[in-house]
């Protein structure tokens, strides 16, 4: 008798409590054991499980290495000799180094910075450790003060701590600001610079070895261990200007020295074996519109500076030196897929190391060992490695494997539409549940934000969750979509909301000529830059039963002085509001409002500091003015990431609140 088939159930948004994924894989130095995060978001709480796991790739077998905990452990980094592991973790409040032996064993806490610390580093000889952490002027002097001081006791210690928690509620109350850019993320700034420490790993204080009122980021030690080398904003108004310069920083207080001189920003810096080159990414600002991104090197002691990646139509994202120097591994978005690409270290013709039908990275390369983060339409993220000659992948994790086995997924089913210009766009079908030939179902067109991002090959749960409840799903990259050339993403330059818009209406055409979709029973959404784009073809486009705006621009004249990237507006359209008032209107949906007549559910975060949620209100106010069916969703706590990385209840209410209103307009 045959085997009874298991029966898979639709995947639901409640799913979400049950996905777990790995990421940062870190190749042990013996080429073999591979550290990696393990996520898991809280079912009763605000916050992910995150912890440190280890996996050998000969063995498999992952195993837990660290207890994890609330926001937990995470930046998994090998000491050079391969006996410890450093790591950053949130166990005694804000987040600290600390170091664990490989073989067992407590971790102890190696820093105790009082606002945290970020980037930790090791120096090659395995004596120091330099990371970034932030501090004000008056905090810098106190350090000064106390690293003249032999002996500072307990009670001193305590005695600073109470004045600093005093001092910061001070000055918060009122909030004064000179700085143009006052607020990021989902917070207020304060008056703290990023700068950079080293502290020896056995023991000891930390030192600080930067100073002034600018950020350091991203350390990188010279093989030598005398040098580092950071990136910095020193000219202009730093919150404005994207220029950023490679400095080279002294252990013994010599002057910094820069290294780069040019309009561009410059960043990422690492070191080639031998120390003679630094290798950094170069974000070049004569060609905004295109947002080019090459990886160029430079000698040590200063010189001309040198393409690496100058010939390819792709930006690099990620990037590693392997441990000979010889080749550059880095990521690139390409039509759907992030692949894993590696060139000459002097420049040439690239070649790819990772590439399918599925989003690769981020990544580690050490010795013959490629490890790296997989992503798929069935794989929410696992671990995976290769050898660097064969490159043949090798599956380590599969740690979802109990979850999908019991799950009925979609597969999106690529197809390229030919647009009357020529111009092919990339997009995907994802049939509902149930589907079946001949018949009709609703079907939900999804929009990117960005705008120049890419979507794909990737494991998409709210999409998966719309076809558990039957609707089919279309999604594309239209024009200004990032992984097709320079070209095809700078085309929507001063230009939102046309050709790209058309683009994206094809994909609605073509589902119902396919007889998959309803005509009668089509809707629509997207975030951020999907979310303007939901807003604006409402405005015109009379089609869909229903629609969600998420996050979106509906009124980029007031969008401008209440973001943390104004300078998109500056970008994409190459004006001011005070400039082009007109312009930024005509490109304004709120200008257009009167024309929806599509029931329309706007979500917004409150503290979402990208694109303000006046922008929603603005927006809603007016529907409901004009008598409009509109609906409001606002999100506490959550910022513009909420999609992303919010709280896993309210991830899993946004899906469940589209799917809702979608089913209220049947």
């Amino acid at each position: 008798m045959a085997a009874k088939r298991k029966k898979r159930n639709p995947v639901t948004a409640e799913d979400f409590y049950r996905i777990s994924e790995a990421t940062d894989p870190q190749v042990h130095p013996d080429g073999n054991r591979i550290a990696y995060v393990h996520v898991t978001p809280q079912q009763e709480g605000k916050s992910y499980i995150r912890s440190i796991w280890i996996v050998d790739r000969r063995k498999g077998k992952p195993r837990r290495f660290t207890a994890g905990g609330k926001d937990g452990d995470y930046h998994p980094r090998w000491s050079p000799d391969g006996g410890q592991l450093a790591f950053i973790s949130h166990r005694n409040g804000k987040p600290q180094i600390f170091l664990i032996p490989v073989d067992g064993g407590e971790a102890r806490q190696f820093t105790s910075m009082p606002n945290g610390v970020s980037s930790p580093v090791w120096s090659l000889d395995g004596k120091w450790i330099a990371f970034v952490s932030r501090t004000r002027e008056s905090e810098r002097r106190e350090e000064d003060r106390a690293e003249r001081k032999r002996f500072i006791d307990e009670r001193m210690t305590k005695r600073m701590e109470e004045d600093r928690e005093y001092d910061e509620q001070q000055r918060i109350d009122p909030r004064i600001y000179t700085r143009t850019l006052f607020k990021l993320g989902t917070a207020f700034k304060d008056d703290r610079n990023s700068h950079i420490y080293i502290q020896k790993t056995g023991g000891g204080r930390p030192r600080r070895i930067t100073d002034g009122p600018y950020d350091y980021f991203s350390p990188a030690w010279h093989p030598g261990g005398r040098y580092l080398v950071s990136s910095t904003k020193q000219h202009g108004d730093i919150d404005i200007e994207i220029r950023t310069d490679l400095v080279r920083l002294s252990l013994n207080k010599e002057a910094p020295v820069f290294l780069t001189d040019d309009p561009n920003a410059n960043f990422g810096a690492q070191f080639s074996p031998d120390g003679k080159w630094i290798y950094f990414l170069s974000f070049q600002a004569e060609d905004l519109p295109r947002q080019r991104m090459l990886i160029n090197r430079i000698p040590f002691e200063g010189g001309a500076v040198e393409p690496v990646t100058g010939e390819l139509d792709y930006d690099p994202g990620e990037f590693q030196l392997n441990s000979d120097g010889s080749r550059i591994y880095f990521t690139i978005s390409r039509e759907g897929r992030d692949q894993i690409w590696r060139i000459s270290a002097g420049g040439g013709k690239a070649e790819s190391a990772v590439c399918g039908d599925y989003m690769s990275g981020p990544f580690h390369v050490s010795g013959r060992t490629l490890a790296y983060r997989l992503e798929s339409p069935d794989i929410p993220g696992d671990i995976f490695c290769s050898d660097t000659e064969d490159l043949k992948p090798k599956r380590l994790t599969s740690i979802n494997r109990r979850f999908l086995s019991g799950k009925a997924l979609s597969a999106p089913k690529t197809v390229w539409l030919t647009r009357p210009d020529g111009l092919k766009i990339q997009g995907w079908i994802m049939l509902p549940c149930g589907y079946r030939k001949g018949k009709t179902f609703p079907w939900v067109i999804q929009v990117h934000g960005g705008p120049h991002i890419m979507w794909g090959y990737s494991w998409w749960h709210e999409f998966q969750s719309l076809c558990g409840k039957g609707y089919g799903v279309y999604f594309s990259n239209p024009r200004g979509s990032d992984g097709y050339g320079g070209d095809f993403k700078k085309a929507i330059r001063r230009n939102w909301g046309q050709e790209d818009s058309e683009d994206i209406l094809a994909g609605a055409d073509l589902v119902v000529k396919r007889g998959l979709a309803d005509p009668e029973r089509l809707y629509l959404t997207g975030g951020s830059f999907g979310g303007f784009m939901t807003a604006w073809i409402v405005t015109r486009d009379h089609r869909f039963r229903a629609a969600a705006a998420q996050r979106g621009v509906y009124n980029f004249i007031s969008m401008y002085g209440v973001s943390d990237a104004n300078t998109l507006i500056e970008w994409e359209f190459q004006t001011f509001p005070w400039k082009e008032p007109e312009l930024l209107w005509k490109y304004s949906p709120l200008k257009y409002v009167e024309n929806i007549r599509t029931p329309l559910m706007i979500l917004h975060s409150e503290q979402d500091y990208r694109v303000g949620i006046s922008q929603a209100e603005e927006l809603y106010v007016a529907l409901r003015r004009l008598g409009k069916e509109a609906e409001l969703v606002r999100y506490p706590r959550e910022g513009h990431e909420l999609s992303r990385s919010g709280e896993p209840r309210h991830r899993v209410d946004r899906i469940n609140r589209i799917i809702g209103w979608f089913d209220r307009h049947p």
